[in-house]
């Protein structure tokens, strides 16, 4: 049997936190949907996302993400 781990990752570490900066904040909204603006008097399609609500823990401020 062949051993395929390389050197480099023998290096990393088994686990790392991941920070994705929505540590202090509450989801109150999450849901996949399409983004439409208006040009030309008509509603055009500008792309497919998530929408989140989020208020912070240590204030009353609710973004939309």
């Amino acid at each position: 049997m062949v051993d395929f781990v390389s050197e480099k990752s023998k290096l990393l570490p088994e686990k790392f936190e991941v920070k994705t900066g929505e540590e202090n904040e509450e989801v109150l909204f999450n849901e996949r949907c399409k983004i439409y603006h208006f040009v030309n008097n008509e509603w055009k399609e500008r792309g497919v996302g998530n929408m989140k609500i989020l208020k912070r823990k240590d204030s009353s401020t609710v973004l939309v993400h």
